[in-house]
């Protein structure tokens, strides 16, 4: 379709983002809307600092956390361009000393199926906050990392695989996947506002602060201190994204420039593996999702739609294009967990086809609420967590205190002050308030800790449910205090 007729439909936009804005309690969002090489539509709204009246403009950098995947699959497909590896090889092949939990995984995961999320490991996410480990560590020590499905069974998303695949593509080539992405993708496309840190961007001047909604209206929170490398440490704007965005549709071209094959490219937008129900939203106008390779397809209204999401703390990013319709659209929010950018981007859509206006506003708000009472109810403490009166001097509190191990996880410490306990993890402290004389529960009430003795009756290790999907992580304690390897 031309470009002229897609300007004619979007009338209105800007005064409609605005309202969606205050509805949604959204501080400040960037927005852009491609057609083939052409903007059709960029700008800023908002706040990117409400303390000092900053606003929001096209070149405001955005965390966009799992949009991200995109790029790591992209990086691999110019591996695959250049022969350095081939999606359907085991990785083994390349990196002979590659570990899973699962020894049948082990010989035959390939890279297809990390970038399409089927390789039965899933997010393992505390193993990314605020990390101490090196990749080439964290590599080493994904054999410990015990999956929730059996290999190929089915999707299960996973950011541990894909922080995975990053160091992959270091060891195999010698150059960081960070590099890879400057170089091959940011440079070509211009995209000189992006970059793969906290550190970085809030160095500069044009960034957003993240926010949330607290009890008494929008708060800043800080940003995230975790790690989550090929999985999600890109940090950009809509203008860059718009170029981002522009490749895609141009399969692979830029400005005359190929920066991919076409055959490649539509390899990273076909259906790789069916994403289950109640993975993600569904509505009726969107019936089914598959996972390609670092994107996800769904069939929007009859029209093929490819995109990834992303989260971080305080930020939430909505990538999307439709192939055949050759366009492509950009939403970027400064609030955690919004449905915003997802809202806007279909009701944009909508315009933009010519479709019969859905209420994408109050469906979404709908949503919200549900999510929100989620995270309410799954952060009440499940009982109150008073202290109870001192154990029976048989098990005093100095049985627990030292250093717990875990092969991929590290290090926990039990601390001992007066006749109270604390649990330190990398930088989280948390007070223990005991429950029985194997049980405690943290101060927040979020998480419980429990004990194992051996035949002797001593404390042996302690676990927790750090991932959800699969049995408790347990860290043995040691010896030697000081033995964290």
């Amino acid at each position: 379709m031309e470009k002229s007729v897609y300007l004619e439909r979007m009338s209105g936009i800007a005064a409609h983002i605005e309202k969606t804005m205050r509805e949604f309690e959204v501080p400040g969002l960037a927005v852009a809307v491609i057609h083939k090489q052409d903007v059709l539509f960029r700008s800023g709204f908002g706040l990117r600092d409400v303390a000092r009246q900053l606003p929001v403009n096209t070149e405001t950098i955005f965390a966009i956390g799992s949009s991200a995947k995109s790029f790591t699959a992209m990086v691999l497909a110019m591996l695959v361009q250049e022969g350095k590896l081939e999606w359907d090889a085991p990785v083994k092949q390349y990196w002979p000393d590659f570990r899973m939990h699962d020894a049948v995984a082990t010989e035959l995961i390939t890279f297809r199926d990390i970038a399409c999320h089927r390789s039965g490991i899933p997010n393992h996410q505390f193993l990314f906050y605020k990390p101490e480990l090196t990749d080439r560590q964290l590599l080493e020590r994904l054999r410990y990392l015990e999956p929730s499905l059996p290999f190929r069974q089915a999707w299960q998303y996973s950011n541990a695989m894909f922080f995975i695949a990053g160091c992959l593509i270091e060891s195999i080539t010698g150059t960081p996947w960070e590099q890879w992405v400057q170089s091959n993708i940011f440079t070509p496309l211009g995209m000189k506002n992006s970059n793969f840190s906290v550190a970085h961007t809030t160095a500069g001047a044009n960034y957003s602060l993240p926010y949330d909604i607290a009890k008494d209206g929008i708060a800043e929170i800080p940003f995230t201190a975790d790690r989550a490398g090929a999985a999600g440490d890109i940090n950009t704007c809509v203008a860059d994204l718009a170029a981002w965005v522009s490749l895609q549709l141009n399969q692979g071209s830029f400005q005359g420039h190929r920066l991919l094959s076409e055959e490649l490219v539509q390899e990273l937008h076909q259906p790789q593996v069916v994403i289950g129900p109640g993975h993600l939203l569904h509505f009726p106008e969107m019936p089914y999702s598959a996972y390609g390779l670092g994107w996800i397809i769904d069939t929007y209204r009859g029209h093929k739609l490819v995109h990834h999401g992303g989260k971080n703390n305080g930020f939430t990013a909505h990538v999307s294009f439709m192939p055949a319709d050759e366009i492509g659209i950009v939403v970027l929010a400064n609030r955690d967990s919004s449905y915003l950018p997802d809202c806007l981007a279909y009701t944009l859509y909508d315009q933009l086809l010519a479709k019969e206006p859905i209420d994408w506003t109050g469906r979404f708000k709908q949503e919200e609420a549900k999510m929100r009472k989620m995270i309410d109810d799954m952060n009440a403490p499940s009982e109150p967590a008073e202290p109870k009166p001192s154990y029976d001097p048989l098990f005093p509190f100095d049985d627990y205190t030292g250093h717990y191990h875990h092969p991929a996880y590290g290090g926990i410490t039990i601390h001992r002050l007066g006749q109270e306990l604390s649990m330190e993890y990398r930088t989280l402290m948390s007070g223990l308030i005991p429950l029985d004389q194997t049980k405690f529960r943290t101060e927040d009430g979020a998480m419980d800790v429990t004990f194992a003795r051996n035949e002797e009756g001593d404390i042996q290790s302690l676990q927790l449910p750090l991932e959800p999907t699969v049995s408790e992580i347990v860290f043995v304690k040691q010896q030697n205090e000081g033995d964290d390897s």
